[in-house]
């Protein structure tokens, strides 16, 4: 679990949720060190977005949710998708604002 906080919530998630779905605690221990391994295969950021992008899709995501993501380069295009949306959403939201001093005050009809 301390190493699937490490590399970000949505990884932690899909432990945990490994975790949750087997009747044995023992059980979860191969799925999820696959799901790690994942992680030296590719990086951490890259399963990352991975986890983050099959949590959408899936109800308890696992390996074979997530090697082929990995494998496709499905998760570089969603992380490039979803880091273009936020800079849009921010550059929307700020920007050159002047205030009504420099148009001639309030009183400028």
């Amino acid at each position: 679990m301390k190493e699937a906080q490490g590399m970000g919530d949505s990884t932690l998630t899909v432990i945990q949720l490994i975790f949750e779905n087997t009747r044995l605690p023992e059980r979860a221990f191969d799925p999820s060190k696959s799901v790690l391994k994942l992680a030296k295969k590719y990086t951490a950021a890259r399963l990352e977005n991975a986890c983050e992008m099959a949590l959408k899709t899936h109800r308890s995501p696992r390996y074979k949710h997530l090697n082929p993501i990995l494998a496709a380069g499905e998760d570089i295009l969603y992380a490039k998708d979803r880091d273009a949306a936020h800079q849009a959403e921010t550059a929307s939201t700020t920007g050159f604002i002047r205030g009504a001093s420099y148009y001639g005050g309030y009183d400028n009809d």
